[in-house]
């Protein structure tokens, strides 16, 4: 995958072409005066330069030139506009608006414009680089605006509060924003590269100098803010989240043509789950609960999570998804888990995995009828990828081919199919409309980037 990487300014178009596959730099230059009379300058990998005086009336004269330096002449490193797949624009100030990057739609650009009070000499620069953008390369490109203040986003109201009358936030958006936010969040994980640690357990400076300078505070605590700020977005009540002297928990996932791989920190806060008299009271009026093995790799955590377990009303589900990972599993802890449940979640790959830990022979489907009979379970839900998902009750199968979608990633998708089935179950779905229901959400986040997009509101008005 190539990435053009675009930053405007109100008479300058810099860019960078970008090899994913390896986030090596193919070409950068500069495209400078604008509007006046216009100069270009090219850099290739391999040390090519072209430099030339050129008229830019505009930036999309601009545009128009960098195309034709990137496909001809002595700075040619691509043989055609169609080998990049997609471009990233710089954006100054998304406001409280926009916490991450975003696919650019007309809806996105009026809120850029309505932003720029906030940064009148950048967002209007910005705007012009995205129009030139889509005139050149068409709308059909994809273009994508990655803010500097989204880095910030996660900064309390002690942070980016000033003493001011608060009518001045109210009214015209007055408060402290953060800016340069790309490059604080490179220079803070490069510290914690080079001082070999992970940056959840830091605390940094960062300092962005230059002609324009900022410095921030980066906080081991921030991924937990963000967190919380998320649930509270979505309407979820983070009451029951426990607050300890650990760094909040952090999975580092590699994507893979959309699959992922997880390297998963140790000694977080979800090793040390604390044991409440909040979490028992929500425990005994819970409908179902889900848990696995990850979150017991740790002894404190996993007494907590079987002393809630115990106060568990006996008709709720008791949802075991095992998600094997890295080391944190036994056969040992996955036999008490799953005298614990009765709902069993496992992927095929995980199920020949236990084939041997149970000493298993036979068919997938003996083997998951051997699970439900030994455990007593009331379900059983097998996931195989891409090719289909089959869940097991005592009294029927249903066997569901996995639909065919543009995969974008696959994180969270397991997570959605179980709250699907969990609340279509909860709401006396029968179990084939649960399962299809199931399916369809899964399908969907996986068309969308992240764990946890907004679902369209005719997959949400199913699962009532």
């Amino acid at each position: 995958m190539k990435i053009l990487v675009i930053n405007a300014g109100s008479s300058s178009l810099k860019y960078q072409l970008i090899n994913m596959e390896d986030e090596s730099v193919i070409a950068k230059g500069n495209c400078d005066r604008i509007g006046i009379d216009g100069h270009i300058k090219h850099t290739t990998f391999d040390g090519r330069t072209v430099e030339a005086d050129c008229k830019f009336p505009t930036h999309t004269e601009a545009f128009e030139k960098l195309v034709e330096v990137l496909t001809t002449g002595e700075g040619k490193v691509i043989d055609s506009v169609s080998e990049i797949d997609a471009i990233g624009h710089r954006v100054v100030h998304g406001g409280e608006k926009f916490k991450e990057s975003c696919l650019i739609t007309p809806e996105v650009v009026k809120a850029i414009h309505d932003l720029s009070p906030l940064a009148p000499l950048h967002n209007p620069a910005a705007i012009l680089g995205i129009e030139a953008s889509y005139k050149v390369f068409g709308q059909d490109k994809p273009n994508v605006a990655v803010f500097d203040t989204a880095f910030h986003s996660t900064m309390p109201p002690k942070a980016y509060m000033y003493a001011i009358p608060y009518e001045y936030y109210e009214k015209y958006g007055v408060r402290r924003y953060g800016f340069h936010g790309t490059s604080h969040k490179y220079v803070s994980h490069r510290a914690a590269e080079f001082l070999e640690e992970p940056i959840e357990r830091l605390k940094l400076i960062t300092c962005h100098l230059g002609n324009g300078s900022s410095i921030a505070a980066v906080d081991q605590g921030m991924f937990g803010t963000e967190i919380i700020q998320e649930l509270d977005k979505n309407g979820i009540d983070s009451n029951y989240i426990s607050t300890v002297e650990y760094p909040t928990g952090s999975v580092m996932v590699e994507l893979k043509n959309g699959i992922p791989s997880y390297t998963i920190i140790e000694g977080v806060a979800w090793d040390h789950i604390p044991l409440t008299q909040a979490s028992i009271d929500l425990m005994k009026r819970a409908d179902a609960v889900c848990f696995g093995t990850l979150a017991q790799r740790a002894a404190e955590s996993r007494e907590t999570l079987r002393t809630l377990l115990s106060y568990m009303p006996s008709h709720a589900l008791r949802f075991f998804d095992i998600n094997i990972r890295q080391h944190f599993y036994s056969k040992e802890l996955i036999e008490s888990l799953l005298e614990l449940a009765n709902v069993f979640k496992i992927n095929d790959e995980e199920l020949e995995m236990l084939r041997p830990m149970f000493g298993l022979e036979g068919t997938i489907e003996d083997m998951c009828r051997w699970f439900m009979k030994k455990y007593g379970l009331r379900y059983l839900v097998l996931t195989a990828g891409a090719e289909y998902s089959t869940i097991f009750s005592e009294e029927e199968v249903s066997t569901i081919p996995t639909p065919k979608v543009q995969v974008v990633d696959t994180v969270g998708a397991g997570d959605s199919f179980s709250g699907a089935f969990i609340s279509s179950i909860l709401t006396g779905k029968p179990l084939r409309e649960a399962h299809e229901k199931a399916v369809k959400v899964a399908a969907y986040v996986c068309t969308q980037s992240g764990a946890m997009p907004e679902l369209p509101v005719v997959l949400k008005d199913r699962l009532l």
